[in-house]
């Protein structure tokens, strides 16, 4: 492969997002190729470019093959879908299957769409195939030759981006691989190498126009709320760690409203990589995709064993293997069909009926923890430390979180985002198993934690659908744990009442199969607080801001700061700038309506019966029904209360961040808790050249 075709691959990479299957949907910024260039110049490059988001003569609505450009593009998504979904099925096509390019010539041979199978005759490898392409097309730039054969189908793009960059899955297709192929079937078919480009769009400052003011008023929010209370620490009888969802806000200040108890935020996998393991879905890794090197250790927990719930969660189980088989698969689907269509009946008139098992409706099934007990000690002594947890109150509650809802094709954009798209709520069991082993608090004591005998570690699940919360295998007889059960029913049947007009009503949404909006989910976030909780408990934020707790006595030298930077902060970028061009593109980098959707095996949605796949999210996740945005789409407005110079000592250990920032991607102001004043993000000295908006 020459130099400069290698090069061109690498700029292609940059400008795809990359679109992660439905069972684990990753939040990602869907411009994050283009953040070297300022805000504003970003958005222009969008509107323009097919790959980025302009609608050009193929991308803006492909519900029918008539609406694709080439007889070509036909054959490949076709390809494409067989090829991806393999591992789903239990016959196999009789094609090679460890790669792509190898598949398309089998393939080839025997599909009558492709009338001259010459072309795919040979064995030369795609970056030969690339770079003949090039030399037959005089004039134009490789980087126009391979933009060409992804223009038509960047969603099909950025799932094959994703599955060449997860490190758990075999490299078996290559965006390189697809745009061979694709000039094979131009070639076989007679169509050209290259179509004209697609027209510019209007520019994306028309899009920006609205957005500063909505961001401005937010700011004031958060610096109000900071500056507005006494911050003094008082006893707590609990200390509860949620995630720093926008959605555990108000059930936070719900809890807090009722007693004294104290809620910190912190990443919702709790800095543990688990696997929760069912029959029927395998092992789903619940942590960053960006983990790839685990160790392992050998403990695993149940919960609910031997009750009626999981009793129901095992006959599931059993049932959707069955419907697996390729055998047993016809003769369930029959036995079952009088049984089925009462409890269809009986779910339609009544969907808040009975128990419910599906998108987060059961139990935890078996959970394996991959990390040994010293990596644990470490990770957990250093989580207690960065967000200040008191060590010493009677109950310590980790909050994991999961939605629950049926025939959701995007459920998991409502579970835990640092969970890879799952619940969060195995992390939390895991993380408290380990608090509570002796092993474990020997070690933490021996790491510098203050740990007391009486301190009695506990997990619980948040439903954000319904917002119930429940304590999971609390310990027998104890008063205090049934206390605090009581006290969170409370707290989640008001925040219930204001958010979906009571609990019951919460429910009937969560399982109502008909229902395309079970909850908002993230909609309306825009704001991040890094910092202690003192300085805004009280305060109503909406459900809007990310809460991440952050001490910052015991960091001098800004070193955890920076890992919060690169972590929950680029996080919360990614939700957000998800959310955001979903709102101001919704046509190009969102997923159009739910109720044209057609899923593909677990990959993605195509609208009606063929297409590409629709990148973002669904249109009901961020508009009203009448059509308007319910999300006000607006950058990330970053509040860190830390004394400036450990801020900027932290942006220093970032540069991504700190790019961010001065490119106008997302804003960050500067609280000094001693003062405290606000720092404006000009006084902050970064290294990094100051442009674009919001700087």
């Amino acid at each position: 492969m020459s130099a400069t075709i290698d090069e061109a691959l690498q700029i292609i990479r940059k400008r795809i997002a990359p679109l992660w299957p439905l069972h684990s949907f990753v939040a990602t910024n869907p411009l994050g190729g283009l953040t070297d260039e300022t805000f504003e110049d970003a958005v222009d490059m969008a509107v323009a470019d097919p790959l980025l988001g302009a609608v050009g003569p193929v991308t803006a609505h492909l519900t029918d093959r008539s609406a694709l450009a080439s007889a070509g593009d036909v054959i490949l998504i076709k390809w494409l879908e067989q090829y991806c979904t393999a591992d789903q099925v239990t016959w196999q096509p009789p094609f090679p299957m460890d790669d792509f390019l190898k598949f398309a010539r089998a393939y080839a041979a025997v599909d009558p769409a492709v009338a001259d199978t010459t072309p795919f005759a040979g064995d030369l490898s795609a970056a030969e195939i690339i770079d003949d392409a090039v030399q037959l097309s005089p004039g134009r730039d490789p980087v126009e030759v391979l933009s060409a054969q992804l223009d038509a189908l960047p969603g099909w793009a950025g799932y094959v981006l994703a599955l060449s960059d997860d490190p758990t899955h075999p490299e078996r297709i290559t965006i390189e691989q697809v745009c061979a192929v694709r000039l094979l079937l131009a070639t076989a078919l007679d169509e050209p190498l290259l179509e004209e480009s697609a027209p510019a769009g209007d520019g994306g400052r028309t899009l920006l126009a609205p957005i500063e003011e909505g961001e401005s008023s937010l700011r004031e929010l958060l610096h109000a709320a900071a500056t507005s209370r006494s911050h003094q620490d008082s006893p707590s009888e609990a200390a509860l760690c949620f995630c720093i969802d926008a959605r555990s806000e108000p059930l936070r200040r719900a809890l807090e409203d009722r007693g004294p108890y104290i809620t910190y935020g912190v990443p919702g996998f709790f800095g543990l990589p688990v696997s929760s393991r069912s029959p029927v879905h395998g092992s789903q890794l619940a942590c960053p995709p960006l983990f790839t090197d685990l160790s392992r250790m050998s403990r695993r927990t149940q919960d609910g064993v031997g009750t009626p719930r999981r009793w129901l969660q095992q006959l599931q189980d059993i049932i959707q293997s069955l419907e697996h088989g390729i055998v047993t698969a016809y003769s369930t689907v029959e036995s079952r069909g009088w049984f089925d269509a009462l409890w269809l009946s009986v779910k339609t008139l009544s969907p808040a009926w009975g128990p419910d098992l599906s998108h987060g409706g059961g139990p935890p099934a078996e959970i394996e923890l991959e990390m040994d007990h010293s990596t644990a000690i470490m990770h957990i002594s250093q989580l207690f430390e960065q967000i200040g947890l008191d060590t010493t109150v009677p109950i310590i509650c980790f909050v994991g979180h999961e939605s629950r809802s049926r025939n959701n094709a995007h459920a998991s954009t409502l579970d835990c985002g640092a969970c890879g798209g799952h619940s969060g709520v195995a992390n939390a069991r895991a993380l408290a198993n380990l608090c509570n082993d002796g092993e474990i608090r020997a070690g933490l004591r021996s790491a510098g934690v203050d740990l007391p005998d009486t301190t009695t570690f506990v997990a619980a699940r948040h439903e954000t659908t319904t917002d119930t919360v429940e304590i999971i295998d609390p310990p027998t007889g104890s008063r205090t744990i049934g206390a605090l059960q009581d006290v969170l029913a409370e707290a989640s049947t008001v925040v219930a009442r204001s958010r979906a007009g009571g609990v019951n009503h919460a429910v009937a949404r969560s399982q109502d199969p008909a229902q395309p909006r079970p909850e908002w989910g993230l909609a309306r976030n825009g704001g991040m607080i890094v910092g202690p909780r003192r300085f805004s408990r009280g305060t109503d934020l909406d459900g809007r801001v990310f809460l991440q707790s952050y001490a910052h006595g015991d960091d001098p030298e800004g070193t955890v700061l920076a890992s919060l930077l690169t972590g929950p902060v680029q996080v919360a970028h990614w939700i957000n700038a998800q959310y955001l061009f979903s709102t101001l593109l919704p046509a190009q980098l969102g997923a159009g309506s739910k109720l044209y959707h057609n899923p593909l095996a677990g990959i993605g949605v195509r609208r009606a019966c063929f297409g590409d796949l629709q990148r973002g999210l669904p249109q009901q996740s961020t508009h009203l029904p009448s059509g308007e945005p319910y999300h006000e789409p607006i950058r990330l407005q970053v509040l860190i209360i830390a004394p400036p110079d450990i801020v900027t000592a932290a942006l220093a250990a970032a540069p991504h961040i700190a790019g961010l920032y001065t490119r106008g991607w997302l804003r960050i102001d500067v609280l000094n808790p001693s003062t405290p004043t606000r720092i404006q993000p000009a006084q902050l000295p970064v290294d990094t050249p100051s442009t674009g908006m919001g700087t």
